[in-house]
């Protein structure tokens, strides 16, 4: 949205590619550690079907066409006829060997690594190779305001600013709670896909001031800083959120396993290579914007007409002792 809002106001917007370039390294570092399991159960995960039938080929014992009631032979094994079949982490007679000894460990690897990303990028930026990074694109960005009259300073203190920072924080995250503890009315009511409220409603509430916030930068020709704030939110939830989510879970069981739906793999992949190939030429304009706001709309249209299966609904199960089948709720 502020590509396509500073787009409007202004013909060519700029933005620091070397910085977009680190943050687009950082979500594919986020894409393979965030989904590895996931790959790892479709490839080496049973397949579960609702049900299954044997087919046969009928032959006929006569010369003519199979007709009811003609004698037939059904010796001929043809195979089997199954329905809403899935990949699941349960092996024959409920086995859990590969979660136990495989998936587990491997989500703890990771839950180390992708900090330590995050860790490195960070310090990559930050401290090591800040001018690199950033210096040639600030000193553009202060030529091109010096010779447009702008002069912008600091209003707001350090300390100011970093006590609304976490008062808004807060605010966030409770009306994200509110929200969430609410909306199973709403799901009644409407029938809506489960998966389809969570990357709309849910994940809107609390991605709402980094939008909002874009499109003033924006406004101001500041288009960086936007996607700045939105690259680096996603990079944070991946990186940091997701890890810490899997130390809670060994601490206090709330059944999070890092596998993930079809969908949701494939349009995060989709997503990334998306926003990298965007962040090229470290231009934007309402048209690249647009196309951007085109994309998203397709993927919810997508998960507004998703089937979502009954282990994934919002509801208590009475069997909750091992590990889901792979279609379960999104982060």
């Amino acid at each position: 949205m502020s590509m396509v809002i500073g787009g409007l106001k202004f013909r060519m917007q700029k933005f620091n590619p070397r910085s977009a370039s680190i943050s687009a390294s950082l979500l594919f570092v986020a894409i393979i550690g965030v989904f590895a399991p996931t790959i790892f159960s479709k490839i080496f995960g049973s397949l579960h079907c609702s049900g299954c039938e044997t087919t046969y080929d009928a032959v006929p014992l006569g010369d003519g066409d199979v007709r009811p009631g003609s004698p037939v032979n059904i010796t001929d094994y043809a195979g089997f006829l199954c329905k809403q079949c899935e990949q699941s982490l349960h092996g024959p007679h409920g086995d859990i060997t590969l979660y136990k000894k495989h998936i587990k460990p491997m989500v703890y690897a990771i839950s180390i690594i992708l900090p330590l990303a995050y860790l490195i990028g960070l310090l990559f930026t930050m401290k090591t190779h800040s001018a690199h990074v950033f210096g040639e694109f600030e000193q553009e960005l202060k030529q091109e305001n010096a010779a447009n009259g702008h002069h912008g300073h600091a209003q707001w203190s350090k300390v100011k600013s970093t006590i609304i920072l976490l008062l808004s924080a807060v605010a966030i995250a409770l009306c994200a709670d509110l929200i969430s503890e609410n909306i199973q009315p709403l799901l009644e009511a409407t029938g809506i896909s489960e998966y389809f409220i969570g990357v709309t409603m849910l994940s809107l509430v609390s991605e709402l001031p980094e939008v909002v916030n874009g499109v003033q930068f924006a406004l101001q020709n500041n288009v960086n800083l936007g996607i700045e704030i939105g690259c680096s939110t996603a990079i944070q939830v991946c990186l940091v959120q997701i890890p810490l989510l899997v130390l809670v879970n060994l601490i206090y069981p709330m059944g999070f396993y890092m596998v993930f739906n079809d969908v949701h793999l494939w349009t995060v992949i989709f997503s990334v290579v998306i926003i990298n190939y965007i962040f090229q030429d470290g231009k934007s304009d309402y048209f690249q914007g647009s196309i951007v706001v085109f994309i998203y709309m397709l993927l919810m249209c997508m998960y507004f007409f998703m089937i979502t299966p009954d282990h994934a609904m919002c509801h208590p199960s009475p069997q909750n002792s091992g590990p889901p089948t792979t279609p379960v709720p999104s982060v």
